[in-house]
């Protein structure tokens, strides 16, 4: 088959006429043809469209016995073909759902015409389709996946440089969450030390400012393009709009759907200078986990997990930990909102096997509790129960060093407050109870947590006699007194 002349070809690139694409690949037995001959193991299922970079293909592979898609990329000079080759290769190299694969690239039979690329059929609807259709969590869900294949991709060295809503498109297996994967890979590219062309290959609703100016992008710098237009996604899926010049306004206006911690991370994606995004994809990727767990107003659900579920924690209570990129909430709720939060992604990085990043949740967790107990300032206690509560329900793990250092500085911050309320009492004596139990070999020690334990329970009970779990806690102290199992409480 000849090559297309260029009016057809440009009519092609362009979209403008849709019967164009039928005279383009249709031969005269009806069979689809790519508009250049390629190796024959290849057999062209028809046209699937044309994006930022080339025309594209379904085709059957008939080696691997495979369905495949086949880019053909628009006119690169040789250097653009030795760097897309060299790219291709990077890209080989990623591995994640949310990307996706490369399988071959080559050169065309016919001189001067287009370099090709095979690459996954990924087929489903666009995510420009799910606009303003999902909840909040499950827009955050598919942005975090997103998030983790781009993070892949920058690990290698690549960024993307268009990620916009119809590059995305979204796959489901039977009752497994959607999974959306990121396509139109041939414009990825190494960050060098100057940037694409203004406007080679981007969408400009969701393209960084950077991208749309004549200054060139510094290559350290180029990672940010990404984040940007990763917020930008979100506060589609979220709102159904595109990111206009003032995304704050925006936001105000779907307070109910998007919560002041989720605000502040598209926000920052959308900065206006690439200096005060997110530094890095991964840190992207950790904060839109969290956020994927966070619900208001709602008690940490990692205090109802089975027994069986273990979150890893190495907490040094003396070192003041860095505060969560975006836990900047002015009050104390906000702050026990992101505690409960983390607890709960730590559980389910628990269940995933992935410890490093569980114990990393259980630290911020803690740390925004003591937050709250420090701005609360007396007012409420809630932060103090919430805190005692998670950590001697999970006592079990921690080594016994560790649960010792943190009841003793949960305790400190206890006596601070000043109140009468009957609550207050009770977690002092759950705290004195387990530090007696931990201090059960030293004598002395242990007799004194007890009595502690005993004045604090009693004065719980003097203000609210019949509440059973007090009652409870005063069996288990009286058992311990006695050298008894308390399994009667």
């Amino acid at each position: 088959m000849k090559p297309v002349s260029r009016r057809d070809a440009a009519l092609v690139r362009e979209g403008n006429n849709a019967n164009k694409y039928n005279v383009l690949i249709s031969d005269n037995d009806g069979d689809a043809s790519f508009p250049y001959r390629i190796a024959e193991r290849y057999h062209c299922k028809g046209f699937l469209g044309s994006g930022g970079s080339g025309l594209v293909f379904k085709a059957w592979d008939d080696m691997l016995q495979r369905m495949v898609a086949i880019k053909f990329i628009r006119n690169p000079s040789f250097v653009a073909r030795q760097r897309l080759v060299a790219e291709a290769r990077a890209l080989a190299k990623v591995n994640h759902p949310s990307i996706c694969s490369i399988y071959d690239i080559g050169e065309p039979v016919d001189e001067h015409s287009s370099l090709f690329m095979v690459m996954e059929l990924i087929e489903g609807p666009r995510l420009a389709e799910l606009a303003g259709k999902l909840t909040t969590t499950q827009a955050i869900k598919l942005i975090h996946k997103l998030a983790e294949g781009v993070s892949e991709l920058h690990a290698v060295g690549l960024v993307h440089n268009d990620i916009n809503p119809g590059n995305v498109i979204i796959t489901q297996q039977g009752n497994e969450e959607p999974m959306p994967t990121l396509i139109d890979l041939s414009i990825a590219g190494r960050p060098s030390k100057q940037s694409r062309p203004k406007g080679f290959g981007v969408t400009p609703l969701f393209c960084a400012p950077e991208q749309r100016e004549d200054n060139e992008i510094a290559a350290d710098m180029l990672e940010k393009v990404d984040i940007y237009s990763l917020g930008a996604l979100l506060l589609f899926l979220v709102s159904g709009q595109a990111p206009s010049k003032n995304p704050a306004a925006q936001l105000k206006t779907i307070r109910r759907r998007c919560s002041p911690p989720l605000r502040k991370f598209i926000l920052r994606c959308l900065a206006e200078s690439p200096k005060k995004r997110f530094s890095s994809m991964a840190e992207v990727v950790g904060i839109l986990g969290e956020l994927s767990y966070y619900k208001p107003n709602r008690q940490p659900a990692i205090l109802a997990a089975s027994a069986g579920v273990i979150v890893a924690l190495s907490v040094l209570v003396t070192t003041q930990l860095t505060p969560s990129a975006w836990s900047d909430d002015e009050d104390s709720e906000g702050l026990v909102n992101q505690a409960s939060m983390h607890a709960l992604y730590a559980t389910q990085l628990m269940h995933e096997g992935k410890g490093r990043e569980a114990r990393q949740q259980a630290q911020k967790s803690i740390q925004h509790y003591r937050q709250a107990i420090t701005l609360s300032d007396g007012q409420t206690i809630e932060p103090l129960l919430r805190l005692v509560d998670f950590v001697v329900t999970q006592q079990q793990l921690f080594s016994q060093s560790e649960l010792s250092a943190l009841l003793l500085d949960t305790l400190s911050l206890a006596e601070n407050i000043n109140s009468e309320q009957p609550q207050l009492a009770f977690a002092m004596a759950k705290i004195y109870y387990h530090l007696a139990k931990l201090h059960q070999p030293r004598t002395n020690v242990y007799q004194r947590w007890l009595e502690h334990a005993k004045t604090a329970i009693e004065r719980a009970l003097s203000i609210q006699p019949d509440t059973p779990h007090y009652r409870t806690l005063e069996c288990k102290i009286d058992a311990l007194q006695n050298q008894s199992s308390g399994g009667t409480c």
